[in-house]
C-alpha cells in the first residue's frame, strides 16, 4: 500500500468509527426513553376518545360462545367414531382432516333432502370410518334450520 492509500483508509476508519460512536449514543437514548414509557395504561388513564365501549367484550364473549359451540360438536363427532378406531386418540385428527376436506352440497326439493357429499380420504381405513360416521348422523334425521329439508350425509367418490 502507499502513503495516500493508508492516510485514505485511516481517514475513512475514523470517520466510521465517529458514525459509530453516534449511533452508540442515538441507541442509548433511545433505550432510556423506551424505559420511561409505562408498561401498562390503565383503563381510567385513557382520554375519552380512546376508551372502547363493552361491545367489544360482548362480541368476545359471542365469538368465545360459537368456539366452545363447534369445539363441543367437534367432541362428540369425536366419541361416535373413537369406537371405530385402532387409536381412539387420533379422532380429533380425522375429524379436523374432514372439516378441511371438501364437500358437494345438493338439493333435493321432491324429496326435501339436503345432501352433504364429502369426498373420500387417501386411506382406506380413514374412509371406512367416516361411512360409518355419515350412518350415525344420518339415524338422527337432523332437519336443517329453518327449513323442512332433512341432512344427509354421504361418502363419495370424486
Amino acid at each position: 500500500m502507499t502513503k495516500k492509500e493508508i492516510e485514505r483508509y485511516t481517514k475513512k476508519k475514523s470517520e466510521l468509527q465517529l458514525e459509530i460512536e453516534d449511533l452508540q449514543k442515538q441507541r442509548a437514548t433511545i433505550i432510556a426513553k423506551k424505559g420511561e414509557i409505562e408498561k401498562k395504561i390503565l383503563f381510567k388513564d385513557l382520554d375519552e376518545n380512546q376508551k372502547f365501549n363493552t361491545s367489544v367484550n360482548e362480541r368476545k364473549c359471542f365469538l368465545d360462545i360459537i368456539k366452545i359451540i363447534a369445539y363441543r360438536a367437534e367432541t362428540a363427532l369425536c366419541n361416535i367414531i373413537k369406537t371405530q378406531m385402532t387409536t381412539p386418540e387420533q379422532a380429533r385428527t380425522l375429524i379436523r382432516k374432514l372439516y378441511a376436506s371438501d364437500a358437494d352440497i345438493e338439493l333435493d326439493e321432491t324429496n326435501n333432502i339436503l345432501c352433504v357429499k364429502m369426498h373420500r380420504t387417501n386411506h382406506w381405513a380413514d374412509d371406512k370410518i367416516l361411512e360409518y360416521l355419515c350412518t350415525k348422523i344420518n339415524e338422527t334425521e337432523t332437519i336443517f334450520p329453518a327449513t323442512n329439508l332433512t341432512c344427509v350425509f354421504k361418502l363419495v367418490t370424486v
